[in-house]
């Protein structure tokens, strides 16, 4: 099952998939509505910023197994339509358009596709969804089910049944997405340190500077010695010169995705013997990339909860000034 690390930001989820090639077929699954409506909704759709866009949705044709319909969908087992407008359109290679239209409920989606060998590298973003976990969860696990119906489509494979394979993923999603802010907000204090950061670097330069020594020192200082074993299961220890004082941060490496994806465990044994958790998601945009950075364990959430409403804590100044000096150094 691919990955489940879609939400880049609250109210932002993005998908990165490769599918089978050439770009112009992709193109053209995600454009032509027979074809489209062969994994995610039929309908028109003008392919001109401005023109207008019409999803027609009809779950239970996207496989030829039968299934039932849940309960709660069964208002929409006749077909369901979203409209929207483009607003930019490049084949073949990027495509968007509003999601729903009237009031302020509407979002927007972008297609990016790039060639990847044999392949296509399709990155779908799913933009303006609000500030309800339970609706990150239910487009995510959308999206998520729409692709995999998609790889299937390319690949000549039959497709599960939507609604039988949806159901699960959405229920994986929610507990991702809603451990995080839900049972934060029940009593107004977050549990984890949350950044994100845009750079005009590739996101390899980022993930350089988080694991490659020599790549490193733009953020920190010469009197710093860093060991570090970058694999899963891998150890990394950084030691700090002050004065006559030393400062020692050392972890595991949990995951380890370059140029994109970094899980790693973060102690300061000379202040605390627990462990955070530190994820950092590089998305590339454009010529550069948004960093999601999370830290998350008992350290940081006790520090978080003796804060001020609005008041910055030090860790979060901390990896700003780090961030500050990368992006200096790469100006």
């Amino acid at each position: 099952m691919a990955d489940f690390r879609a939400l880049l930001a609250p109210g932002v989820v993005r998908f990165e998939r490769l599918l089978p090639g050439p770009i112009e077929r992709v193109w053209a699954y995600l454009t032509e509505p027979e074809k489209r409506a062969r994994w995610l909704a039929g309908g028109e759709m003008e392919l001109r910023v401005g023109g207008r866009v019409e999803l027609r949705f009809r779950h239970g044709d996207l496989s030829p197994i039968a299934a039932p319909t849940p309960e709660r969908f069964t208002a929409n087992a006749e077909g369901s339509s979203v409209a929207g407008t483009v607003t930019a359109c490049d084949p073949p290679r990027r495509l968007a358009f509003t999601w729903g239209e009237g009031g302020d409920r509407w979002s927007e989606v972008t297609f990016e596709l790039e060639a990847a060998g044999d392949g296509v590298r399709l990155t779908v973003t799913h933009r303006r969804l609000g500030d309800d976990p339970a609706v990150w969860a239910n487009v995510a696990g959308g999206w998520h089910t729409h692709l995999a119906i998609l790889e299937d489509r390319l690949d000549g494979r039959v497709p599960q049944p939507f609604f039988a394979a949806f159901e699960p993923i959405e229920a994986a999603y929610l507990e991702r997405f809603g451990s995080r802010w839900v049972d934060a907000a029940a009593d107004g204090a977050p549990e984890a340190l949350r950044i994100v950061r845009r750079f005009d670097v590739a996101p390899q330069v980022v993930f350089d500077a988080l694991t490659v020594p020599e790549a490193m020192r733009v953020w920190w200082t010469e009197q710093t010695t860093f060991d570090i074993d970058l694999r899963v299961g891998g150890r990394w220890t950084i030691e700090r010169r002050e004065g006559d004082q030393t400062f020692v941060a050392e972890g595991e490496y949990l995951e380890v995705e370059p140029p994109t994806w970094l899980r790693y465990t973060f102690g300061m044994p000379q202040f605390s013997p627990n462990r955070d958790t530190i994820s950092v998601e590089i998305a590339p945009e454009g010529a550069g990339c948004v960093v999601v950075f999370e830290q998350s364990g008992v350290d940081i959430a006790s520090e978080l909860r003796e804060l001020a409403p609005g008041e910055p804590s030090a860790s979060e100044a901390g990896w700003q000034q780090g961030f500050d000096l990368m992006e200096a150094a790469w100006r």
